[in-house]
């Protein structure tokens, strides 16, 4: 395929809609040799503040002489911008290509992968390839049924809880803080962010019982607007 051609095939996919769930993407990850566990990772979830805290530990990790992948989401002009490493975005050539590769694992299902999906597939593929050796994934949706959370990473990060997606996440702050506590890992740490009392309690308490310390906050300007256009 063509880059204009992958663009066109990805944004037909957009008709899929949101798809909650991890079995689409753990079918997708066993087929290809689970590119999502070859290099260690950091999960950054939250309302708002994703995409800058991305950038932000990129950007440290990367002055620290890291390779390091970021996947952003959403886009502001291009996919391309979703897949960085140490800033640069993935080539038209090498988008193309992967749209090829993930295109041919889309079809033929009776519950076929979304747009989200196969872009986080196409992420995990492209850090794999270019040998990257950190990956810090913007959580989509929630968490706990995203297609990111499918990463085992070192260490997790919500940034911040508000009422959002409340059809899909629960109607309270503390239903969803509970999505979005789904991307901590039992006895790895949590950079939790200015949260509301009883949001932070709820996930405060879900760290306790996994053994997952909660440590440091995050500047107050990831709590606000969004500089990369999250």
């Amino acid at each position: 395929m063509t880059y204009q051609e992958t663009l066109r095939f990805l944004e037909s996919r957009g008709n899929q809609g949101i798809k909650l769930g991890l079995d689409r993407m753990g079918k997708l990850m066993t087929f290809l040799g689970r590119p999502n566990m070859d290099y260690p990772t950091v999960l950054v979830g939250g309302t708002n503040g994703k995409g800058s805290t991305v950038r932000m530990l990129s950007q440290i990790l990367s002055e620290g002489g890291y390779r390091v992948g970021s996947y952003y989401s959403p886009h502001l002009h291009t996919f391309r911008e979703r897949f960085c490493v140490n800033d640069l975005p993935i080539s038209e050539e090498e988008f193309a290509d992967l749209g090829q590769a993930v295109r041919r694992l889309a079809g033929g299902t009776a519950d076929p992968p979304s747009q989200f999906e196969l872009l986080t597939t196409m992420a995990f593929l492209y850090f794999r390839r270019m040998g990257v050796q950190i990956g810090i994934l913007e959580v989509g949706l929630g968490g706990r049924w995203d297609a990111t959370n499918c990463a085992d990473p070192l260490v997790s990060v919500v940034t911040n809880v508000e009422l959002d997606h409340t059809t899909r996440l629960g109607s309270t702050l503390e239903e969803i803080a509970r999505e979005k506590a789904g991307i901590v890992r039992t006895g790895r740490p949590l950079i939790l962010g200015a949260l509301k009392e009883r949001p932070g309690q709820v996930i405060e308490d879900i760290c306790a019982q996994l053994g997952a310390a909660v440590i440091g906050t995050l500047p107050a300007e990831c709590m606000g607007q969004d500089v990369s256009g999250e």
